[in-house]
């Protein structure tokens, strides 16, 4: 179980990731981790944890897939080299076609048909929606954080 789903996804201002802490009780807070190690400079903020949940959790399901892709790696380049996988182990097949079961042959052939015509309906969904105009998540994210306030101090 995870008890912080936003440990690398919560930062303050200064780039500083996020600890989640438990106060009288069940009242969860995150706080910049180098305030709560006392870091010289830094003043401990708390923010509820089950605010910044809400907020994320509510944001998350309007997202399109256009505004969730990382600067890694997008949509296309993990279906294309899905593609490239699937069509790389068919190349491989047909060239050992003349030493293999004719049933087995029939069979692998068919499932990794499947498999790319799956990935090719996926690549063509995605550049639909990519086409789309992804939402305003960055005014979505100022509007959760004005909803947030500053924590308590």
């Amino acid at each position: 179980m995870v008890s912080n789903l936003f440990s690398g996804l919560c930062v303050d201002h200064a780039g500083d990731g996020m600890v989640m802490v438990s106060h009288r009780g069940n009242n969860r807070y995150l706080v910049a981790r180098s305030a709560y190690h006392r870091a010289k400079g830094k003043e401990y903020v708390a923010f509820r944890y089950q605010a910044i949940e809400t907020a994320i959790l509510g944001i998350l399901p309007r997202l399109t897939i256009g505004a969730r892709q990382t600067q890694s790696s997008s949509i296309l380049d993990v279906l294309a080299d899905q593609l490239a996988t699937v069509d790389g182990k068919t190349a491989k097949l047909t060239a050992r076609e003349d030493t293999m079961d004719y049933d087995l042959y029939l069979s692998e052939t068919n499932r990794l048909a499947t498999q790319r015509k799956a990935i090719l309906a996926k690549i063509e969904q995605a550049k639909r929606e990519q086409s789309n105009k992804p939402s305003d998540t960055a005014s979505e994210t100022i509007t959760a954080g004005a909803t947030l306030g500053d924590g308590y101090r």
